[in-house]
């Protein structure tokens, strides 16, 4: 399983993860921080995963374990069909969002 850091502080740049072409059911596990300090969700925040597929459709991902530090994401087949950059928004309710990029990479 891939990780990465996501802070709700905006950044220079997002943080990138790799993915292979057509990889299905690739989890990312995306540790949450607010200026740095770890943030613990409650269990009740609404978590999802915005992003477009391949041919531009919007695809969103709902993320189900909301009671830690973390929360995993499995990443959509349709969204790696194509290889390039892919851009994430991973939206907290209430709280605000992260974003990232996944890299696809062709499978050859």
């Amino acid at each position: 399983m891939q990780s990465i850091d996501l802070d709700m502080v905006p950044r220079y740049c997002s943080p990138v993860c790799h993915i292979s072409q057509n990889d299905s059911g690739r989890t990312i596990r995306c540790n949450l921080f607010d200026n740095f300090i770890p943030m613990v969700l409650t269990g009740n925040e609404v978590v999802v995963l915005r992003t477009r597929n391949s041919v531009g459709r919007a695809v969103s991902v709902s993320v189900e374990n909301t009671s830690d530090k973390y929360v995993d994401i499995t990443i959509p087949e349709s969204v790696t069909e194509e290889k390039g950059s892919v851009y994430c928004k991973l939206r907290i309710d209430n709280i605000g969002a992260h974003s990232f990029y996944l890299l696809v990479e062709s499978e050859s």
